[in-house]
């Protein structure tokens, strides 16, 4: 269903694709900031009947961004990598949908793009989601699988310590037994200002995680809070124009007080 915002918004992107308006906004993003940033988009599931519009976003992002991997993510934070020639990428997909898996990922190998998959522990392996082995080979071929809490549950300022700490902790726990693998992201799970609360936050950096991933539409810098870094969201289905748009660094200004 789409929703007369989104319906709007559509209709002002495809205006700012023919006047160019995405574009310059864009390349006026990347010279303020020197094209030193890192822009973390998120999907959910990629459908196998929109496979091929979301190679035309991936092809898109290669000619404007540069892979962010793991180990130019650590560095960057770190201020000892530096993107000079275009700002970074990071392709995010939220709640383990198998057709990231089946259509996302050979799309990624192909273009040579890292996928960073949060992935709800309980739903590891159930019908429609993607299961351990296909986790594996995907860490194997030097992609993330990070941890978007146990049962896919909205954080809520009324949870219990042991509600937190199964959501975020042995939700951690038992992904890196199941994947023989460490994690190192979280994923919060909606985005809306009150799903982010003070006891989950201070959970999150308490036990283990290295990163944790909002939601709220703001470039990655090297001095960000590595446990509070913000994503742009894109869907599977959308034109290669509100795509721009997105990513032109307009929609940011939407969030600017949200992130405060």
């Amino acid at each position: 269903m789409i929703t007369t915002g989104l319906l709007l918004k559509k209709r002002i992107a495809k205006v700012f694709d023919v006047f160019y308006v995405s574009d310059i906004v864009l390349s006026l993003l990347n010279f303020t900031l020197n094209n030193n940033y890192v822009r973390i988009i998120n999907y959910h599931n990629i459908l196998k009947k929109n496979v091929s519009n979301f190679e035309t976003h991936v092809k898109w992002y290669k000619d404007h961004f540069e892979d962010c991997d793991y180990e130019k993510l650590e560095n960057f934070l770190q201020k000892k990598y530096c993107f000079k020639n275009k700002p970074g990428i990071m392709i995010t997909f939220d709640d383990g949908f198998a057709g990231n898996y089946y259509n996302a990922y050979p799309i990624l190998q192909k273009h040579g793009f890292t996928g960073y998959y949060f992935v709800s522990t309980g739903l590891v392996g159930q019908n429609g989601y993607m299961d351990s082995m296909q986790l594996k080979e995907m860490i194997s071929s030097k992609h993330v699988v990070g941890c978007h809490t146990y049962n896919h549950h909205r954080i809520d300022a009324n949870d219990d310590k042991e509600t937190l700490s199964n959501e975020i902790f042995q939700a951690k726990l038992d992904l890196e037994t199941m994947l023989d693998n460490k994690i190192d992201f979280f994923c919060w799970v909606g985005g809306e200002e009150k799903t982010y609360t003070r006891a989950a936050a201070a959970l999150v950096r308490n036990c283990g995680y290295k990163y944790a991933l909002m939601t709220n539409s703001e470039p990655v810098r090297n001095y960000s809070d590595p446990l509070q870094m913000q994503r742009t969201n894109i869907n599977d289905d959308w034109d290669l124009s509100l795509v721009k748009f997105q990513l032109s660094g307009i929609i940011d200004l939407k969030y600017k007080n949200k992130c405060k």
